[in-house]
């Protein structure tokens, strides 16, 4: 069947008429009918049209626009869509005003067409400031509601709704890297809208992030977060944020679990390591979360020395390419090293550390140095303290540790020392370790008191371990160790799991630690009794059960253990 739709089938003209807001069907525009994509077209008027041949038309049609989001042949009465998730900027040429594919579906058994808007908008009025700026994205996220994914639509009810299934967002993100956008200095707000699906209810919470920056390459960053007023956004209605610029020097979010304050950037983590070394409760305490993978590209950072006992969620990223210094380096009160700042309470989770350099070169201190891949130092507080879906790589040479002191060294390859203070348990969960042949870790201790090293931590002491599906893997092949450890005229506790255990209790949930790899450890001193398989010593009869070591491979002086 040859299928037409005119002006007066199309809305008059008019594609979106949300609460005020217009724009006209263009010639390009393509619509979806009955499984044919059209693509609408000017008439000599300048009014649009769109022909399609519509195969075993059964007296009912369904159209969608824009044709893109269509996921499904529409048979069987199942329209599929997918709402995106990421949209780009489009503007007029002539008139500078926004172009966009609000979505919308229709059904009907006559010849005349009727679309009805499948979601809402939101309204980003983004201000002028005393700089001219570019925006690079506006990012719309909700703690509740699913706002882009894949669903099924209703396509024949007065307000269609679509349901989605498992692949649902909760952000939507508008960029403008294809269509550059500038705000001049004292010139009037500039209106992004951006389609969102619908919600209803009063407990919906939003934020919106906007990010610009300036000829010169600064950043500037907007920020909203509200509920109600923001959360109604039905079909045919407009909710605006009111966003504000923020001081230089803030994190987006205010830190709650339903507006956590985000990290973006390498400066964002920078700045969140400092004001944990500044013990601010404000970020102590909060709730954190990654919202990207942070790539500092071989940038040193200096460790942080406060200790963290909020929320942390990577949110799936990945902290790469570090190189780690302490943050004093000489005769501080305390030495530590790692990517994480030391914890006392809280939840780490769901975050990766690739390519991670250690460097404690030219440090000279009277103190116990504690250093580890995530963590240099935990001291539990009567709080329990959950490090869930964690993974570390490559975790590259630690830098000449050459100390002329008296001192301990407690090194791990996930947690450097675990100590209790007023009890609590330590769980590990899903926690990984893996060494590629690329970049073989290299650990040389000199002239301290007395050295410690673990896969899981150089110690616990006094403390509670809970340990579910985890893996150490050193890596390595025969002949290289993916791990080499040596040490020059000091005591060495050394174990593949733990380099001793001290009035702890540990347990391996569910028969389901791995550990494997070749790791490999070289002293100066004729024998190191404490050098063994798993834990290299424990202070009383420890059994050690529901560990798959079959495939670890550990030479003490050569001789494999």
């Amino acid at each position: 069947m040859r299928f037409t739709l005119f002006t007066e089938t199309m809305g008059g003209g008019s594609k979106v008429v949300v609460d005020g807001l217009t724009s006209s069907w263009r010639s390009g525009d393509q619509v979806w009918v009955n499984g044919v994509t059209g693509t609408v077209a000017l008439d000599d008027a300048g009014d649009p049209k769109l022909t399609v041949n519509v195969d075993n038309w059964d007296g009912n049609y369904y159209a969608a626009y824009p044709a893109s989001m269509v996921t499904g042949s529409g048979q069987n009465s199942v329209l599929s869509v997918t709402l995106p998730q990421a949209y780009q900027y489009r503007e007029d040429a002539t008139t500078h005003q926004q172009l966009l594919e609000m979505p919308m579906v229709a059904c009907t058994g006559n010849d005349r067409i009727t679309f009805k808007h499948l979601t809402g908008a939101l309204v980003v009025q983004v201000p002028s400031t005393s700089r001219n700026i570019l925006l690079d994205y506006v990012m719309v996220q909700s703690s509740t509601s699913a706002l882009s994914g894949t669903g099924t639509v209703n396509a024949g009810a007065d307000s269609p709704q679509v349901t989605f299934g498992a692949d649902t967002t909760h952000t939507v993100v508008m960029y403008f890297d294809e269509c550059p956008v500038e705000i001049a200095s004292r010139a009037s707000s500039k209106n992004i809208m951006i389609p969102i699906a619908p919600t209803t209810g009063t407990d919906h919470h939003f934020t919106v992030t906007v990010r610009a920056h300036t000829s010169d390459g600064t950043r500037v960053y907007y920020y909203f977060n509200g509920k109600s007023s923001v959360g109604n956004m039905l079909r045919n209605e407009v909710a605006v944020a009111p966003i504000q610029e923020l001081p230089e020097g803030h994190f987006l979010g205010d830190g709650t679990e339903n507006s956590p304050f985000l990290i973006q950037t390498t400066e964002d983590y920078k700045y969140f390591l400092e004001r944990v070394t500044n013990n601010y409760s404000s970020i102590c305490t909060a709730y954190v979360k990654m919202s990207c993978d942070i790539n500092f590209r071989g940038e040193t950072i200096k460790s942080a020395t406060g200790f963290f006992r909020g929320d942390f969620d990577g949110n799936g990223n990945t902290l790469k390419n570090i190189v780690v210094k302490p943050r004093y380096s000489e005769y501080c009160s305390s030495t530590v090293l790692s990517v994480f700042p030391p914890v006392s309470a809280g939840r780490i989770r769901n975050l990766s550390v690739e390519n991670v350099s250690l460097d404690c070169s030219g440090v000279s201190t009277t103190n116990d140095i504690n250093v580890g891949g995530l963590v240099s130092y935990i001291k539990t507080t009567g709080s329990n303290i959950i490090f869930d879906n964690i993974l570390v790589s490559n975790v590259a040479s630690l830098s000449s540790f050459v100390w002329n002191r008296n001192n301990y060294v407690y090194v791990g390859t996930i947690i450097g020392r675990l100590v209790r203070n007023t009890g609590g348990t330590v769980y590990l969960n899903d926690c990984t370790f893996t060494q590629t042949n690329v970049r073989q870790c290299s650990l040389v201790i000199s002239k301290c008191s007395t050295f410690y090293f673990g896969g899981i931590a150089g110690i616990a002491d006094g403390v509670l371990i809970d340990v579910t599906g985890c893996t150490i893997d050193y890596c390595g092949s025969d002949n290289q160790p993916g791990v080499n450890l040596l040490a020059h005229d000091n005591k060495a506790y050394v174990g593949a799991l733990f380099g001793a255990i001290m009035n702890s209790t540990l347990s391996f949930s569910n028969s389901s630690f791995t550990a494997r790899g070749y790791l490999s450890f070289s002293g100066t001193r004729d024998s190191y009794p404490n050098v063994a398989r798993l834990v290299g010593y424990n202070s009383s009869p420890l059994v050690i059960s529901g560990v798959n070591d079959a495939g670890l491979y550990f030479k003490r002086n050569g001789t494999l253990l």
